[in-house]
């Protein structure tokens, strides 16, 4: 970079407003006219705009946060690698994803439908491995309710503290339904919902039936992230500490 001055690599910041002001912190942006020192604020930079490839590609490397979930995909058969996508998942969702060691010790629990594993601990070597699928259309069926496609969220906006949107009422359908037909061959779909609390420090999330009725436990985002959204063109990902 031999005869660069500042004004080549360092350029001014605008901040951004959004509505009515940010609710916990500032965004600015900055206009790419020193090439080639800055990079370009574009999707076409990202090494995986998409989260579904870059979670496929990445399938083996137990050191990713979504290891342990992309390794039950697998034991359910619900990925293509060819296509790069999930199955199910035919829109962009809101993911709230089990860390690994949150579903290793659902497995050794017994909380996974349709698997079973010899495992005693969650530090045993192949864990995965030594995991055996003992009905595959319940573990799918489980799977599924990880899965909140946004054309039905009725959110304004992606989960973070000072979020403050109120998701009590009704939740957010998840990928997670069947169907009831009663005795006049009606069908009535039932759906799982989620349940998204702010409170003000720490994001939980909390299951609901087909009513809004709250089922089980909240369960809490993992903090390492400061409860911001991983966002990518197909999801928006938060890792959770434990399984919905």
């Amino acid at each position: 970079m031999s005869g660069t001055t500042e004004d080549d690599v360092f350029c001014e910041l605008e901040e951004l407003n959004f509505r009515e002001g940010w609710t916990n912190g500032k965004t600015y942006a900055y206009t790419n006219s020193k090439k080639p020192f800055l990079l370009e604020g574009s999707q076409e930079n990202a090494i995986y705009p998409k989260f579904v490839p870059m979670m496929l590609n990445n399938r083996n490397d137990a050191s990713k946060p979504y290891y342990g979930f992309i390794q039950l995909l697998d034991l359910a058969d619900m990925y293509d690698t060819e296509t790069q996508s999930i199955n199910a998942m035919v829109e962009s969702c809101l993911l709230f994803l089990p860390t690994t060691n949150a579903i290793k010790q659902a497995i050794l629990d017994g909380k996974v439908p349709g698997l079973l594993t010899t495992n005693t601990t969650v530090n045993d070597s192949a864990f995965f491995v030594n995991c055996t699928v003992t009905d595959q259309s319940a573990m799918q069926y489980y799977l599924l309710k990880y899965f909140i496609p946004f054309s039905s969220a009725v959110i304004s906006n992606y989960p973070y503290v000072g979020w403050e949107e109120d998701t009590s009422k009704g939740g957010l359908p998840t990928l997670q339904t069947y169907d009831v037909v009663d005795t006049e061959g009606k069908a009535t779909t039932i759906t799982t919902r989620m349940h998204v609390t702010d409170t003000g420090g720490k994001l939980k999330v909390q299951e609901m039936d087909n009513n809004g009725v709250l089922q089980g436990q909240a369960v809490e985002v993992v903090g390492e992230y400061h409860y911001f959204p991983f966002i990518f063109d197909d999801a928006c990902v938060h890792f959770i500490k434990e399984v919905l």
